[in-house]
């Protein structure tokens, strides 16, 4: 349930974070409600513990399944699909381009 409220706040631009014992948070002026502001000082001290949790979570690679094939993310899909000359403005593969001005 926190996690859920959490993430939520977070998809309309909310930040939230700890501040010595304290919860704060950013907001877009008017985005918060006052069930959401009741929650928020309801909830305080499980919020400020998922907060804490999240923080401090460790990533421990999974060496066993290092060489093991994974799903691609849906941009890796887009780059991948995009070099198919199958589209009409396929068949060019993903780039960058800058331009340079001298004198």
């Amino acid at each position: 349930m926190i996690k859920n409220f959490i993430s939520e706040l977070k998809l309309s631009g909310v930040e939230l974070w700890e501040d010595n014992g304290k919860l704060r948070y950013r907001a877009p002026a008017g985005i918060l409600s006052d069930s959401q502001l009741a929650m928020l000082r309801e909830k305080k001290g499980d919020i400020l513990k998922h907060l804490a949790k999240s923080e401090n979570a460790l990533v421990e690679p999974d060496i066993a399944g290092r060489y093991d094939p994974f799903p691609l993310t849906d941009l890796q899909s887009a780059y991948l699909l995009g070099r198919n000359k199958g589209f009409e403005l396929g068949g060019v593969a993903c780039h960058g381009y800058l331009e340079f001005e001298f004198e």
